[in-house]
């Protein structure tokens, strides 16, 4: 008896987590639909990478720099 009582639980708070795991499955893709789009709203000219802006050094300084004098 008391092995069937378990049993019952046991597929009772089965049931309880298969009904959380959707409910967290539809608020994820919900979640992933308005991220989407909120990107699509920004025009594709506004979205850039940071520049890479090379260090220039003089001719004085390259040579101070090969030296190790730097």
């Amino acid at each position: 008896m008391k092995q069937r009582k378990s049993t019952l639980e046991i597929q009772k708070n089965l049931n309880l987590l298969n009904d959380e795991r959707n409910n967290f499955e539809k608020q994820n893709e919900d979640y992933k639909r308005k991220i989407s789009d909120e990107i699509k709203k920004y025009k594709n000219t506004e979205i850039t990478n940071t520049p890479l802006v090379e260090k220039r050094y003089g001719l004085w300084q390259r040579i101070l720099k090969t030296l190790g004098m730097n």
